[in-house]
């Protein structure tokens, strides 16, 4: 009869809250899992051996990091979020001006989404000395995201379509060229017509 043996066991060294990449968001609660070898007895661990790895999982999504994504701060993350916030107002110009009209409802649209984004409160003045460079600059809104779509998850380039949707149909004349723009900056970030369209779902009833 064989009363010793060893085998691997996993147990939970800590919990605490972090960063999680697959659900995007912060605050979000982990177990740091490890795994060790323990000589046992009766097949009861009883003495602890080395360690065999270790992992961070997450308790929402279930899915496992390295331990260094703790490290992955929420300074980090919010340098990350305030880029994004860029480019979602960036974009947000340039669909502006796609029909080489700034009416007041555009730049209201503009403004809500971007404070609804960064909590802050950007004056209409300052975006239209904004709307002027980009227009000065000859920026296109393909070719800036045909730079970034490499850069934006799922989510970004949710909104991405949406901020844009939202900002053609703000002066209610959803025109051809505008709906053609849309279609197109959906397939620089890589998405179907169908996918924009679920994206949209209920927004679009024009």
């Amino acid at each position: 009869m064989i009363l010793f043996g060893a085998k691997a066991v996993t147990s939970t060294h800590a919990k605490g809250t972090f960063y999680c990449p697959g659900c995007d968001r912060d605050g979000v609660q982990y177990e740091h899992r490890r795994s060790r070898r323990f000589v046992t007895f009766y097949y009861l661990p009883l003495i602890p051996l080395n360690v065999l790895g270790e992992y961070i999982e997450c308790q929402v999504c279930k899915n496992t990091y390295k331990v260094e994504v703790l490290a992955a701060d929420s300074a980090e993350h919010r340098a990350v979020e305030a880029e994004f916030q860029l480019v979602i107002k960036r974009v947000m110009i340039l669909m502006l001006l796609a029909d080489g009209v700034v009416a007041d409802a555009e730049i209201e649209v503009i403004r809500r989404i971007y404070q609804r984004l960064s909590s802050v409160d950007l004056p209409a003045e300052l975006l239209r000395e904004e709307v002027l460079a980009a227009q000065r600059d000859g920026d296109d809104v393909l070719a800036y995201l045909e730079r970034l779509a490499p850069m934006l998850n799922a989510r970004g380039k949710e909104l991405v379509i949406k901020s844009a949707f939202l900002v053609a149909t703000a002066d209610e004349q959803f025109q051809d060229k505008e709906r053609q723009l849309l279609a197109d900056i959906g397939m620089t970030l890589g998405l179907t017509t169908a996918q924009v369209h679920t994206i949209l779902g209920p927004m679009n009833r024009t």
